[in-house]
């Protein structure tokens, strides 16, 4: 039997033995007899209309279900509190959404930035927060202005 030792983790996880622990916005050490298998799950969150996003206390996923052009915004991440984050947006409808960051941007521009989805389902963006920016990682059918 292996034990797999967790110093901190921002997830639901699923131990060997079957049994689903919570450790989710808690800094938390210990042991989990049986070890470790599965994916780590982010905690998601359905964007069904324009408005402000939220960063949350880790990394997360967004899925835009809005049945029309969303226009969203974020708030600058937090310097040393968010920094490391995955926010990752997927689009579930086929619009034009939009993502505005008004303060620094993206990849710190050091300006109100965009993100602007092309009108097809799947479409996507992974950021990630570093000293009170938002990196763009990733594009799928995104531009970034």
């Amino acid at each position: 039997m292996s034990v797999t030792n967790l110093d901190i983790l921002n997830a639901h996880i699923q131990a060997d033995d079957g049994v689903t622990r919570l450790v989710d916005r808690t800094l938390r050490k210990g042991n989990f007899p049986g070890g470790l298998s599965g994916a780590v799950v982010q905690p998601g969150t359905a964007l069904a209309a324009s408005g402000a996003m939220t960063v949350p206390l880790g990394n997360a996923a967004f899925v835009i279900t809005a049945g029309a052009a969303a226009a969203l915004t974020i708030p600058a991440p937090v310097v040393g509190t968010d920094d490391y984050k995955m926010l990752t947006i997927v689009s579930a409808t086929a619009q034009a959404h939009t993502v505005t960051q008004g303060t620094v941007g993206f990849n710190a521009k050091g300006a109100s930035g965009v993100l602007t989805w092309t009108a097809a389902k799947g479409n996507s963006a992974i950021l990630m927060a570093y000293q009170g920016n938002f990196y763009v990682v990733s594009l799928n059918g995104v531009t970034v202005s």
